[in-house]
């Protein structure tokens, strides 16, 4: 198993416990509590949640703000910049040949959709 295969499996995995965690009482996953709900915000955490790619986390963007935000607060002179680690799968794409990265996406993609028809069923 390559690099990049453990990292989408892990994806997949951490997907998959949060989409299939269920409540004690009433055996429910969060898709349905948030389709329950009436406020807006639970339509577009819907919208995210089920938004899963391979190279795209939702909600990067308002996190970095915030982690810049807060990482003022507390030693302005040692920084961490976590757009580095954006980079990885580019890297992986570099130095795989593409037939295999194209596979890897692939198969990636076809296991998030057979977590989804499993979490919304």
């Amino acid at each position: 198993m390559t690099l990049l295969e453990q990292y989408s499996s892990d994806v997949l995995k951490r997907y998959r416990d949060i989409l299939t965690f269920q409540d004690e009482k009433y055996r429910r996953n969060p898709i349905h509590y948030a389709a329950m709900a009436n406020g807006t915000n639970s339509l577009k955490t819907i919208e995210a949640m089920l938004d899963i790619d391979i190279d795209r986390v939702p909600g990067f963007d308002s996190f970095f703000s915030l982690f810049r935000d807060l990482q003022g607060f507390e030693m302005p002179e040692e920084t961490f910049d976590p757009r580095r680690s954006a980079s990885v799968l580019a890297e992986f794409k570099q130095l795989m040949r593409p037939a295999e990265f194209n596979s890897i996406c692939s198969e990636f993609r076809q296991k998030v959709k057979m977590l989804l028809k499993e979490v919304l069923n």
